[in-house]
């Protein structure tokens, strides 16, 4: 793989650099599947008081806002300052004046008792580092019968790609990779079984799970290889499941098998299973 130019571009994104933060604002190339969903689950009501939390550059909180109306208000929390500053920019010049950033964590939210009407997170609750802590933050700040609308996307998410993963590190004797790899993915995909648990002990009556799927294709393992949203939110944490002396070759390996792939089938597609999930505060 030639890298060099993706990790000059994620370490200047990293870095908080204001250009490239600006140039990741193709976000929604990913998050918008997702997003898409969750704005049909919601219910708005006159004047209501929305959270969204994981806000990021703005979406869906910004849509939301602008869907709502003057009379409602919508808060974006994200702990990255420079997502909170590009948020602020576009409602800004946007023009959207019922929206209030707030950078915090998810685990302790800067709210009173009771405060919102709707809180929702666009695949964002598989990504805080405390789930369970984040859901009762939810209960806490939620008004009584307030609406939760959560998406995130499910275990089988690029499954196809992982098969491929598990299948060469089982070709050179890798358990430990195995079960890192594993670790790896139940980490950050949880089964709708599990999330409705989570919601119902944080104290929400799970009402409505719907479960959907979009596929991201890509001409071969190179192309997915370098694929500049690949190459930032996925490829570091794949790697990271090898010793670092052995990742370059590993991949470099798995992105030949990846391409005899994709001239077997005509192309590379994978799967994004994902669920919207509705729930109201008991």
């Amino acid at each position: 793989m030639n890298s060099s130019h993706q990790e000059l571009f994620r370490s200047r994104f990293e870095s908080g650099e204001p250009q490239v933060v600006a140039a990741t604002d193709e976000l929604p190339l990913w998050s918008a599947p997702f997003g898409l969903a969750l704005l049909e689950m919601v219910k708005l009501l006159p004047g209501m008081k929305v959270l969204d939390l994981g806000c990021g550059f703005g979406f869906p909180m910004l849509e939301l806002a602008s869907r709502l109306g003057p009379r409602g208000e919508v808060t974006g929390l994200d702990p990255w300052k420079p997502a909170i500053e590009r948020s602020e920019a576009k409602a800004s010049l946007r023009g959207i004046t019922n929206v209030r950033l707030l950078q915090g964590e998810a685990e302790a939210m800067p709210f009173e008792h009771q405060s919102f009407d709707l809180i929702v997170s666009n695949n964002g609750l598989n990504n805080v580092r405390d789930v369970d802590q984040v859901l009762n933050e939810c209960a806490r700040v939620a008004k009584p019968r307030a609406q939760l609308v959560m998406t995130a996307n499910l275990p089988k998410t690029f499954s196809l790609f992982y098969e491929m993963f598990e299948m060469l590190l089982e070709d050179r004797g890798m358990k430990a990779e195995i079960e890192a790899l594993h670790r790896h993915i139940q980490s950050k995909r949880k089964t709708s079984a599990e999330w409705r648990e989570l919601i119902d002990k944080a104290g929400f009556d799970v009402r409505k799970v719907r479960e959907e799927s979009f596929t991201w294709s890509f001409l071969n393992g190179t192309a997915l290889f370098q694929h500049w949203f690949i190459h930032l939110a996925f490829l570091p944490p794949w790697m990271s499941i090898l010793p670092k002396d052995q990742a370059p070759e590993f991949f470099a390996f798995l992105e030949g098998r990846l391409n005899r792939l994709a001239l077997e089938r005509g192309g590379l597609h994978l799967d994004v299973p994902f669920l919207c999930l509705d729930a109201l505060r008991r």
